[in-house]
């Protein structure tokens, strides 16, 4: 059933008529039994909405008692594009573990798809057959490196985008292989990792292959940092030694390989801006205060320019030992180095509004691995860093809606008071 913000955005964007069944996994389910496909235990945990245009929910569901759980996604159109489910009923498919790959929902404009089916990211299809496994991986792994002949592991999936896979090798250990859309292939930005100092250890590239747009990188064993207890001595350890890591990374690239321009920092401001006033109307002129406030405190002080890491947050720092790793570069260009440590600020900050968070050991944090990043020799402009924190915070606000979080009208609002509290306090003002 929707809840009551869910149903009021699913009527006010009338221009997409399924929007509604995206965001009730319960009517969605529904609906593709209606169509012929019985699932049970449906559940959405990730949505990509563009108001007005189209919506995405990625789902995982079961097709009988004791059968393994199976991913897809369903994408709703707008009422004027039903010649888009004329285009996926002629689509290649490949039967998944439903007894099917993709399945048209016409009353609702929905086009539903089975992994490894996916409009995007076709080369997944290939995936089903253990032969076209084994010569993906010989274009991919290095003379040595042999498949083990065991299944996939899946890692992450971002519909229409990437696709994440854990590969076992005969004596090698494992293989991480990343397969992206079109317009999301950058094998560029990963040979960006040849350049990084040679004391951060970053997964090395093993191969690349861009027929089917993958790439394949070692495994880096250990730990993520977010598995540690927050506030206990080793965490705290960890943490600052991971910002002398960091600090190193963003000294890699020589001053004249940097360029003049400033990457665009994760979600823009603005549209993050439109993206929360269309969920949240009412909190339209708020939030637009919001956005100008952050605006304005971005352009009083200067990037410092570095190699970023573009997605930085505890998840992708790896400790193995006494090392300290990093994974995903997926976002690794030149830009502003604040971004990055503002970013990890701006995840410690949402820890704290979850229930029973402290802003105080978000704040904690955030010192020691700045003072583990100042040790190693990094710099840091504290009016930027502080604007980069709230900035990215504001970015984050529309994940509670992306991950299906209950209550994630009330979510947004208190990050966005805190967002307005950091303004307040002098940090962004």
């Amino acid at each position: 059933m929707l809840s009551p913000s869910d149903a009021a955005l699913a009527a006010r964007d009338r221009a997409i008529p399924g929007l509604g069944l995206l965001l009730d996994p319960d009517a969605l389910g529904a609906a593709i039994e209606g169509g012929g496909v019985a699932l049970s235990g449906l559940t959405i945990d990730y949505v990509r909405y563009k108001p007005g245009r189209n919506c995405l929910s990625r789902f995982t569901a079961t097709a009988g008692p004791g059968r393994e759980p199976l991913t897809g996604y369903a994408k709703a159109y707008r009422a004027d594009e039903g010649v888009k489910l004329e285009k996926a009923r002629q689509r290649e498919t490949t039967p998944g573990p439903a007894g099917v790959g993709r399945l048209v929902l016409p009353e609702w404009l929905i086009e539903v798809c089975f992994l490894p089916n996916d409009n995007k990211l076709r080369q997944l299809r290939r995936l089903a057959n253990p032969r076209a496994i084994d010569r993906l991986s010989r274009h991919l792994l290095p003379a040595g490196m042999e498949w083990d002949g065991g299944p996939l592991t899946a890692l992450n999936y971002k519909p229409e985008r990437r696709y994440v896979a854990r590969l076992d090798t005969v004596e090698s250990g494992p293989a991480i292989l990343r397969f992206y859309s079109e317009s999301e292939y950058r094998p560029e930005r990963a040979q960006l990792a040849e350049r990084i100092s040679p004391g951060v250890r970053v997964p090395r590239q093993l191969g690349r292959y861009d027929r089917r747009q993958a790439l394949a990188f070692e495994w880096l064993p250990g730990r993520s940092l977010d598995r540690l207890g927050r506030g206990a001595p080793e965490s705290l350890a960890a943490l600052e030694a991971a910002g002398a890591m960091l600090a190193e990374f963003h000294a890699s690239l020589p001053a004249e390989g940097l360029g003049a321009a400033v990457a665009p920092h994760g979600r823009p401001i603005d549209a993050t801006r439109d993206m929360l006033s269309a969920l949240m109307p009412a909190a339209g002129l708020r939030v637009e205060r919001a956005a100008g406030a952050l605006r304005r405190a971005l352009s009083w002080s200067a990037p410092a320019m570095g190699l970023i890491h573009g997605d930085l947050h505890t998840r992708q720092i790896i400790l193995d030992g006494g090392g300290v790793g990093l994974i995903d570069l997926d976002e690794c260009r030149p830009g502003d180095i604040h971004f990055d440590l503002g970013m990890l600020l701006a995840h410690f900050e949402r820890d704290a509004l979850e229930p029973g968070g402290d802003p105080d050991l978000a704040r904690a944090l955030g010192e020691r691995f700045l003072r583990g990043y100042l040790s190693a020799g990094g710099r840091v402009d504290d009016q930027r860093l502080e604007a980069q924190r709230a900035a990215c915070l504001f970015g984050l606000l529309a994940h509670y809606f992306r991950r299906r979080d209950p209550d994630w009208p009330g979510r947004i609002a208190r990050g966005l008071e805190r967002v307005e509290l950091l303004a307040s306090a002098g940090a962004v003002a």
